[in-house]
């Protein structure tokens, strides 16, 4: 492999062995030597201007990179592909979400196009792969105005609980872009008018903000989300917490804390059960499969404690 082919592929290699013709012309390689080794099947041309490595396979997110570095300055990868891209859903969707800002007609074949009158640098974030998004919080308003609103609260939900976004920064976006008759407009306003994440700090999982939605649906008062209980000289945060009652709800998922892990959980509940708490644990199981019989356990816990305590 000669020196420039190596140069080539180490620019290619930071985002997902992809490399923009502006870029090769820039690092020595002439429009001849782009040209030969296209043909020659070194490079593939994916979108104009942009070639990825013939080493390199293909990918949705190499597809999204390549989409990036197209379009340029002027838009950015928006809607349903920046959730993906974000985690918030499970794989890309079916056709790539873009939007350009002004009057730009990027006219991408099987790319669905937004167009907004501005998109400001705060909305957008350019990763080093090269993949340019917009942010959380531009991405949950797009996605406001596409889609049903219980899809909207779900990836809300997810987004806080990855401490993407919060009801400030959300917020913010709301008062920069909403006005009467702007799709996304109402939908967010109703989701922070309503959302039980609206308000202190976010939980640690969705597991438990559905504990939180089950035990206050069956009537009883709303616990404490990540409680700080000074013990020890030592801040721990509890999942859910009834302090008059001194009462520790944790909850833990699908996998089962061993080893190490284990010994961590069983430690902190002796500190907690040491400053005269109860913790208590939850599975995915008891909160998912069992919801009578865990809203009945934290039922007669909750009122014996209390009685206790009055006592």
């Amino acid at each position: 492999m000669g020196s420039l082919d190596a140069a080539i592929l180490a620019l290619a290699s930071t985002r997902w062995g992809l490399v923009t013709r502006r870029e090769l012309l820039a690092i020595g390689v002439t429009p001849r030597q782009i040209d030969g080794r296209t043909a020659a099947g070194v490079l593939v041309a994916v979108l104009r201007g942009v070639y990825r490595a013939a080493a390199w396979p293909p990918s949705p997110e190499q597809a999204a990179a390549a989409l990036s570095l197209a379009v340029g300055p002027h838009g950015a990868l928006s809607h349903r592909s920046a959730a993906w891209l974000w985690g918030l859903a499970t794989g890309p969707p079916p056709r790539p979400e873009l939007t350009v800002a002004g009057g730009r007609r990027p006219g991408r074949p099987g790319v669905l196009v937004h167009r907004t009158r501005e998109l400001p640098p705060v909305d957008v974030v350019g990763r080093p792969d090269g993949i340019t998004l917009t942010s959380p919080g531009r991405t949950l308003f797009d996605l406001a105005g596409v889609v049903p609103f219980a899809d909207l609260v779900d990836t809300w939900e997810q987004a806080v609980v990855q401490h993407l976004v919060d009801q400030r920064r959300l917020r913010a976006v709301l008062d920069r872009l909403g006005a009467r008759g702007r799709p996304g407009t109402a939908a967010v306003r109703r989701l922070l008018a309503a959302s039980p994440l609206v308000g202190g700090p976010a939980p640690d999982s969705r597991l438990e903000l559905r504990f939180e939605r089950l035990l206050v649906d069956a009537g009883l008062p709303r616990p404490v989300r990540q409680y700080p209980l000074r013990v020890g000289g030592r801040t721990i945060r509890l999942d859910l917490a009834y302090p008059q009652a001194r009462l520790d709800l944790e909850v833990d998922g699908r996998r089962f804390h061993v080893g190490e892990a284990f010994q961590r959980d069983r430690e902190r509940d002796r500190l907690v059960a040491a400053a005269a708490w109860l913790p208590v644990r939850f599975t995915a199981l008891d909160i998912d499969e069992q919801p009578a019989r865990a809203v009945a356990t934290v039922t007669a816990l909750l009122a014996t404690r209390t009685r206790s305590l009055a006592g």
